[in-house]
C-alpha cells in the first residue's frame, strides 16, 4: 500500500506526468490478484502487475498515453481486457482487465487523503466513480471505514445502484463504480538478533510484505545500510518489545544468547496470538527447551507452535543465507494460512 501511494504523491506534487496500472479484475490464471499497481513514467517504471508480456505491454501502453499532448480525456480512466494467450506470447489460460489512470493536477485531493490514512496505518475504500463505459471521467474519494471490508478480492465494480456486480470480468456500463480496498497487509516481523543468519534475513526482508522490527542491543552489530521497511531498535528490554507487538505478528528468535532465546520463546508463546515464531537451534536445543517452556506451565499445543529448527526441512546446507531463505519462506506460508483463518 505504502510504496505506490507515496510514490504517487510525490510525482503529483511536481506535476511529473505518470500512469497508475491497476489490475482492476481477472479469471482464469492471471500473475497477480486484482489490486496489484505499478506506477508507470516515461523513463521509470515502480511495482509491478506480474512482469513478463502482460506488463510489458501495459507499460507501452501507459507510455503512449503519456506520449500524447494533454487534454481533457486525459482526465479519464482507462480500461482495456488482455486474454493471456497467443496474442501475448503467453500460455497462462487467464483474461485480466487492466486501468489505466493518468495522473493530474485533479488526482492531488484524493491522493492527500490517501496518503493522511497511509501515516495514520488506517485501511480505506479508494472509490472512482465513472461517466461513461471505456473512457470514464473519474471522480474519486477516499473512505474511512471503521474496519476493512471483507471478500475475496480487493477490487470490485458497483452498478449504478451501488449493488456488486458478481462476474469477475463485468461488462462495463455508464454509471458504474470501482472500489478498491487499500489496506497494508505487510507481515508484521519481530527479527531478535543481528548475527549472521538475521542480517541474511534482513537483506531478504528488504524487498518482501513486511515491516520488519530489528533488534539487537549490540549496536555495532547493524549493516550501515538496510530496507526503507526496517526499523532497527538497540534495546536492552527484549521481552516489552514482544509483548508491545500487534496480534497476528510473525517473530525469528536469533540472538547469541540461549537464555535470552529461552526468555523471548517463553514470552512470545505465552501471548498465544503469534502467526509465526521460528528458534534458530538444533533439535537438542528444542527438546531442552521444551522441558523449561513445560516446567514454566506453557500449554503443550502452543509448545507445538514453536519452529526450531528454522527452515531446515530436507535441506543439508547450513549456510546463513540457505537457513535465512527457507525459514523467511516458512514464515511466510505460516502468515498466508494465518490471514485465510482471519
Amino acid at each position: 500500500m505504502e510504496n505506490w501511494i507515496l510514490c504517487a504523491v510525490e510525482l503529483a506534487s511536481r506535476d511529473e506526468p505518470a500512469v497508475i496500472v491497476t489490475i482492476c479484475a481477472a479469471e482464469g490464471s492471471a500473475p497477480r490478484d486484482p489490486g496489484a499497481k505499478m506506477i508507470v513514467t516515461g523513463d521509470a517504471l515502480m511495482g509491478s502487475i506480474g512482469g513478463g508480456a502482460l506488463e510489458n505491454e501495459s507499460c507501452m501502453r501507459a507510455r503512449s498515453l503519456l506520449a500524447k499532448p494533454w487534454s481533457a480525456d486525459d482526465e479519464a480512466m482507462i480500461f482495456e481486457d488482455y486474454p493471456l494467450g497467443p496474442a501475448l506470447g503467453q500460455c497462462c489460460g487467464g483474461h485480466v482487465r487492466i486501468g489505466f489512470d493518468r495522473l493530474s493536477s485533479g488526482d492531488k485531493v484524493w491522493l492527500s487523503e490517501a496518503a493522511v490514512a497511509v501515516s495514520e496505518g488506517k485501511p480505506f475504500i479508494l472509490e472512482t466513480t465513472l461517466s461513461t463505459t471505456l473512457s470514464a471521467h473519474k471522480q474519486r474519494r477516499c473512505l474511512l471505514p471503521d474496519k476493512p471490508e471483507g471478500g475475496d478480492s480487493n477490487v470490485s465494480f458497483l452498478d449504478a445502484s451501488g449493488a456488486t456486480l458478481v462476474d469477475p470480468m463485468p461488462v462495463l456500463a455508464e454509471c458504474i463504480t470501482l472500489r478498491e480496498r487499500i489496506a497494508d497487509n505487510r507481515a508484521s516481523v519481530f527479527l531478535f538478533g543481528a548475527g549472521h543468519v538475521g542480517c541474511a534475513m534482513a537483506h531478504l526482508f528488504e524487498n518482501l510484505p513486511a515491516k520488519v522490527t530489528w533488534i539487537d542491543r549490540r549496536a555495532d552489530q547493524f549493516p550501515s545500510n538496510y530496507g526503507a521497511n526496517i526499523v532497527v531498535d538497540c534495546t536492552n528490554n527484549e521481552v516489552e518489545r514482544v509483548q508491545s507487538a500487534p496480534a497476528g505478528a510473525c517473530y525469528f528468535v536469533l540472538t547469541h544468547d540461549h537464555q535470552l532465546d529461552y526468555v523471548l520463546v517463553e514470552a512470545i508463546l505465552n501471548r498465544g496470538d503469534a502467526a509465526y515464531c521460528g528458534l534458530i537451534g538444533s533439535r537438542t536445543k528444542r527438546v531442552r527447551f521444551e522441558g523449561r517452556l513445560r516446567r514454566a506451565g506453557i500449554d503443550e499445543g502452543r509448545i507445538g507452535e514453536l519452529v526450531c529448527p528454522i527452515g531446515g526441512r530436507g535441506l543439508q546446507n547450513k549456510s546463513p543465507a540457505v537457513i535465512a531463505l527457507a525459514a523467511v519462506y516458512e514464515m511466510l506460508l505460516a502468515y498466508e494460512t494465518r490471514q485465510k483463518e482471519i
